[in-house]
């Protein structure tokens, strides 16, 4: 996105501090060395970026209410009809480009398209591909200021890619992780996949897993997104196999019942406190693959299976009460 562009979303999305602080920069009213400003003009993005997506959050009011329901889903993909693997959009970027993993278990290549309306199980119709030197888990990746986060299949390591310069940042094994038997989720039979799965909330990068120590129970790690280190590790008493799917929001995990319908929300865990409480929401009535929580867009992504596979976002909505 050009600088001009994310001006133009802070003046829509009624941001006037963060606005006029930045036009002050760009149209004169503070003077600086323009060559300069060039030479670092990623920087001012990000840090334009990181000031937009604040705003945003200020303006939610949705907030970290646990007090919530999910809302009906926007089924996507129809064009192709049948779309199994994983809808990704950036968890910071401000942008509308949706990203397509087209293979239910493992994959080395991902679509990019302009719009979420636009997604299809098509390689032709995508406005870019993305050919990645490794195999790694479906189920494990996000996308996050234009690198993609994910495991490398068959192992317990972590990758961060540049999907800018098609490129491998980093890689980095994350201690202790897995455990045999499996400690999948409960839909997957096959013990590599969702081993770890990566998740990002607005309070940044973590892993979910589970290790010998835990016997089998979720263990939560924050990651330093730079290089993959383990910044700080809390141990849940959720048995990892015993659920059907976990993503993070607000800092909070949450947990599903299982994956075939009805699916619920069943347990929200608090790492601060160290408590597990016991919730009963309605994720989706039928079979739910891969559910992944958007910071930025506060949308669940997941693949549902009802008569055709498909693609779904679903919007959280907050509980109004009396």
């Amino acid at each position: 996105m050009k600088i001009s562009q994310l001006l133009y979303k802070f003046s829509k999305a009624d941001c006037h501090e963060h606005l006029k602080a930045w036009q002050d920069v760009f149209i004169g009213k503070r003077s600086f060395d323009f060559d300069h400003t060039l030479k670092h003009l990623t920087s001012i993005y990000r840090k334009m970026t990181t000031a937009y997506n604040k705003c945003l959050e200020s303006k939610d009011n949705l907030g970290c209410n646990s007090n919530i329901a999910v809302g009906a889903p926007t089924t996507l993909c129809a064009k192709s009809g049948h779309c199994p693997g994983a809808l990704l959009q950036d968890n910071v970027i401000g942008n509308n480009k949706a990203y397509y993993i087209p293979n239910h278990s493992t994959a080395n290549k991902i679509l990019e398209f302009s719009s979420l309306k636009n997604v299809e199980n098509n390689e032709t119709a995508a406005d870019k591909k993305y050919q990645l030197p490794f195999t790694f888990s479906t189920g494990s990746a996000i996308v996050s200021d234009n690198h993609l986060y994910c495991v490398k299949y068959s192992t317990f390591e972590l990758v961060k890619f540049n999907m800018e310069t098609s490129s491998v940042v980093v890689t980095k094994a994350l201690p202790q992780a897995g455990i045999n038997p499996c400690s999948a989720y409960s839909y997957r039979d096959r013990c590599w996949d969702n081993q770890i799965d990566l998740a990002q909330d607005k309070t940044g990068l973590w892993a979910i897993y589970a290790t010998p120590q835990s016997g089998g129970k979720i263990v939560l790690s924050k990651l330093n997104p730079d290089d993959l280190s383990v910044n700080v590790t809390y141990h849940t008493d959720i048995v990892k196999n015993k659920v059907g799917h976990a993503f993070m929001r607000c800092g909070k995990l949450y947990t599903t019942n299982q994956y075939s319908g009805p699916v619920v929300l069943n347990h929200i865990f608090d790492p601060i406190t160290g408590i597990t409480k016991s919730v009963s929401i309605l994720l989706y009535a039928s079979t739910t693959y891969y559910v992944d929580y958007n910071p930025r867009t506060q949308k669940l992504y997941a693949w549902i299976s009802k008569n055709k596979q498909t693609q779904a976002t679903f919007s959280i909505l907050q509980l109004h009460t009396a």
